[in-house]
């Protein structure tokens, strides 16, 4: 009797164990080697192996003691559903690309906030910035990246020629819409190259590399964006606030912006502002009457006169006979002026005299046109990198860096209507 029970008590296990075994086998997926927890946020990816576990009645639907699923790493991934084609996330488990992940995450959700808030994160629509990347993705896709100050100049010197549409050099670690939106970032919001670095998952260098061959390149590419106006081309787009100055062609201001007190006297000497007691490079600007930019001088050191970058800009040459200039009683430049034929069109001095009620009216006139070049360059000066004190490192690209910044606010809608 006690031999019968023995043998029962054995093919009872026997029966169970191959039972089990048929149920774990069932329940793993062929395609992915997971086995089916009854919940689809309940998939455990585990390694294929060929010991056999044995498992209690008890044990069904749990994952085996013997697993130390603590050496995974929980990382989310996309999966898209057939029915819907809407993207649901899951639960997998990697141990190598989860460093991987997280960099692509990170980025991910940078260039979704900057489309979100494009406005606030470039000072551009998402359409513009669309329409502007769309202008230069080809050639940005072949450009060579800038590796020191004695390559700027030379850095593209191929993007014309080279049809082999590479990339030469190292592999990027960004896309080319990622350093695009990166290097409008940098420049609207005036972010450290650490800050942007940590946002990316980038080395601060490399953030600097992108951001100097994307202003390089920028300044070339969108060079057509500042272009001096023919007649015709002002006297169609004429607002009424010039209606007492029909002549005019450009309206002109010098501005300034801070800089780095350099280490040498004689540097230190020719920076020095008398206007803003500090050290300033000095930009002259031109506008339209319509409020777009027409010209941007170079920088010139803040002792410098008005007068004198006036006349060694470049900007003369760009009058014609008949032409109206419109400025601040600070450009004494009649006579530079009266060589091209061009008049100047300033508010009445009054030599320690009261002014006559003509001259009054003509005064608040002039103020009435000319308040929009400030607004202009205050547009140019809302690029917060602009702002504050300029450390000298950025030298070197410091004219593109102000007329990528005029370029791009051409691409707003009109100043003045």
């Amino acid at each position: 009797m006690s031999i019968k029970l023995i043998n029962c008590n054995f093919l009872y296990k026997c029966v169970m164990f191959h039972i089990i075994k048929h149920f774990i086998i069932l329940g793993k997926s062929a395609d992915q080697g997971t086995v089916d927890l009854d919940h689809s946020y309940c998939i455990v990816h585990v390694p294929d192996f060929e010991a056999e576990i044995e498992l209690r009645p008890s044990d069904e639907g749990k994952v085996p003691d013997d697993i130390d699923t603590t050496i995974f790493t929980a990382t989310p991934l996309p999966v898209e559903t057939k029915d819907s084609g809407s993207q649901t996330y899951h639960p997998t488990y990697s141990d190598s690309s989860t460093n991987v992940n997280l960099k692509t995450m990170r980025r991910q959700l940078f260039v979704s906030d900057v489309e979100k808030k494009p406005k606030a994160y470039t000072g551009m629509t998402l359409d513009v910035l669309k329409l502007v990347f769309s202008h230069v993705e080809l050639k940005a896709s072949r450009m060579k990246y800038w590796y020191g100050s004695s390559r700027v100049d030379d850095s593209f010197d191929d993007t014309e020629n080279d049809v082999s549409g590479k990339k030469r050099g190292a592999l990027r670690e960004l896309s080319l819409w990622e350093e695009y939106l990166m290097s409008l970032v940098r420049l609207r919001k005036g972010l450290d190259t650490d800050v942007l670095g940590d946002m990316l998952c980038i080395s601060s260098s490399t953030v600097s590399r992108i951001f100097t061959t994307w202003i390089v390149f920028l300044r070339k590419e969108l060079d057509f964006l500042i272009k001096w106006p023919t007649k015709d081309q002002i006297k169609e787009n004429m607002p009424k606030c010039f209606k007492y100055f029909p002549k005019t062609r450009v309206v002109i201001d010098c501005t300034e912006f801070f800089v780095q007190k350099p280490s040498l006297p004689s540097a230190q000497r020719i920076t020095w502002s008398s206007y803003k007691h500090n050290n300033t490079f000095k930009l002259l600007v031109g506008i339209t009457p319509s409020g777009s930019f027409c010209f941007l001088s170079k920088l010139w050191s803040g002792a410098v006169s008005d007068r004198r970058i006036t006349q060694a800009s470049g900007f003369l040459e760009m009058l014609e006979f008949g032409d109206e200039v419109m400025a601040d009683r600070g450009f004494t430049i009649s006579d530079l002026l009266a060589l091209k034929g061009a008049t100047l069109a300033i508010p009445p001095f009054a030599n320690g005299r009261q002014l006559s009620s003509r001259a009054v009216t003509r005064t608040r006139r002039i103020a009435n046109a000319r308040i929009h070049v400030e607004r202009a360059i205050g547009d140019i000066k809302s690029f917060q990198l602009l702002q504050g004190t300029l450390p000298l490192t950025l030298k070197p690209i410091l004219d593109d860096i102000i007329f990528v910044c005029g370029a791009l606010c051409n691409l707003r809608s009109k100043l003045v209507k």
